[in-house]
């Protein structure tokens, strides 16, 4: 399967060392910021390179997907307490984390996510 391809640093099938750097980076910004930081690598980096543009893509999309949980976790927490929350925020940057040690390597895929976020 492509997906789960070893990357190979700078030949013609896979990314430059450069934008493997920034493939980690949008990963490892979402372990901090949400959503935030892989917008800002998508929209300041992606236009220059489709391996970075499409692990922004990823990222942006599951942080998304994991704001949405946690506006429902929130709703919930009246009734069971912060608990739900605090596991969706703990989730969230532990597989955010994951992600970034895997992306200099292959290309990441989360296993749960919403993709609103398309790029071609």
């Amino acid at each position: 399967m492509l997906e789960d391809a070893p990357l190979t640093v700078g030949s013609p099938a896979g990314p430059t060392l450069h934008e493997r750097r920034w493939m980690v980076g949008a990963h490892a910004l979402a372990a901090v910021s949400g959503w935030l930081g892989p917008l800002i690598v998508l929209e300041t980096v992606g236009h220059r390179s489709s391996w970075v543009r499409a692990q922004a893509a990823e990222a942006l999309n599951f942080q998304v997907t994991m704001a949405v949980v946690a506006m429902v976790a929130g709703l919930l927490s009246p009734w069971a307490g912060l608990i739900p929350l605090f596991v969706v925020v703990g989730v969230s940057a532990a597989s955010a984390l994951v992600a970034a040690g895997t992306a200099g390597r292959r290309r990441y895929r989360y296993p749960v996510a919403w993709r609103p976020v398309q790029v071609a």
